[in-house]
């Protein structure tokens, strides 16, 4: 029998997360109202895998089975289920002088292996008065991706979810300093950052099934150090980013699994053109010379708006190489969503992705197809 996805127990704790952010906003809002501004966002997501080849259980998720989420390793199976991609957030901008600002962000969500409110955002920030350089210390979206910053906002992109070939590893935040620079060359705006920091995840899901190990091992990436750059002009945008840090992976059952160095390159190329949209992204981890492997992984998308409805086909690729040369762990997923904006805030979706495995058979969750629609707001 298959792991009963929705609970009374699992929709308590969520209603108990959003009643929580709620009090929470409410009580800022009511203190500081002149100070603070309140938004959030929200998904009501489901879906199902149509059908499959996979056999084996990924983890305690009975396959065939598609993984919607590797950070969280939400996942569908042949059930319907409204649990591995449904959440809310509330953000809070406080502004305590005309330099100094803060910003905290709780999401909320009720996935097999996350449950209830977490603190995504909380940092203070220093700009001077018309200067171009501001100063970030706390808690902040990694930025590895070109939608770090806004994954959890369903609304801010056209798929029900960013293509999971490249959204999807162990640390999504970390802790430290940032320092941004916006400027302009000409007509094209630019913006730069320099950050540093550490993150610690304790019972990471994602690093047991990598490992296959039967605990979930604690993952720390230490002295991390990066930068990214974008250039925008009108309906062109380019981003590059450069992160390295220091990997441990350790299970109380397995000892050490992961000690030593990485580097991550990333670079994504989008285009607004009239009722075109183009979305392309690359990154590469680097983990070849202390932990024995690489990965890659590009995406490539493009759609069309008729009025408020929009069309897009998306590709995605994964490849893992092992430090012999022998890919472990290749997949693709070809996607096709449609997206109907409701209004301004708020939009409808339905996408179908065809899964595929292309390493060795059982390398991962095997083939699938699988159906998911969403009901994203902004508030």
């Amino acid at each position: 029998m298959l792991p009963k996805q929705t609970s009374t127990h699992s929709w308590k704790t969520l209603l108990t997360a959003c009643t929580l952010l709620a009090g929470l906003s409410v009580f800022a809002v009511q203190a500081h109202a002149a100070d603070v501004t309140l938004s959030g966002f929200m998904s009501i997501a489901g879906g199902k895998v149509l059908n499959g080849n996979g056999s084996e259980p990924i983890i305690d998720t009975q396959c065939p089975c598609f993984v919607n989420d590797w950070y969280n390793m939400g996942m569908y199976n042949s059930s319907w289920s409204w649990r591995p991609e449904s959440r809310i957030g509330i953000r809070l901008n406080g502004k305590m002088t005309d330099s100094l600002s803060g910003v905290m962000q709780i999401d909320a969500s009720d996935t097999r292996y996350r449950s209830g409110p977490t603190l995504e955002w909380a940092y203070l920030g220093w700009r001077p008065l018309g200067s171009d350089w501001e100063v970030n210390l706390g808690r902040k979206r990694l930025p590895i991706y070109y939608y770090s910053d806004f994954s959890d906002v369903g609304f801010a992109y056209p798929w029900v979810r960013p293509p999971q070939e490249l959204y999807g590893w162990e640390i999504n935040n970390f802790n430290g300093a940032t320092i941004v620079h916006h400027g302009q060359l000409g007509s094209i705006s630019t913006r730069g950052s320099v950050f540093f920091g550490r993150e610690d995840s304790h019972d990471n899901a994602f690093m047991a099934y990598w490992y296959g190990v039967n605990d979930k091992p604690d993952v720390s990436w230490s002295n991390i150090t990066g930068a990214d750059i974008e250039f925008s002009r009108d309906w062109f945008n380019v981003r590059l980013v450069y992160i390295q840090s220091n990997v441990y992976v350790a299970s109380l059952s397995d000892g050490v699994l992961a000690d030593g160095g990485q580097q991550i390159y990333g670079i994504s190329a989008n285009i607004d053109y009239n009722n075109w949209l183009v979305r392309s992204e690359y990154s590469y981890f680097d983990r070849w010379k202390e932990l024995g492997y690489r990965s890659n992984a590009y995406m490539a998308g493009v759609g069309y708006h008729f009025g408020s409805l929009t069309p897009m086909l998306t590709y995605s690729y994964f490849s893992d190489v092992s430090a012999d040369g022998t890919p472990t762990w290749k997949n693709s997923n070809t996607s096709l969503t449609l997206r109907y904006d409701l209004n301004s805030q708020s939009d409808i979706k339905v996408q179908y992705d065809q899964y595929r495995e292309l390493s060795a058979p059982g390398s991962t969750s095997g083939n699938a197809n699988v159906i998911s629609v969403s009901y994203d707001r902004v508030f």
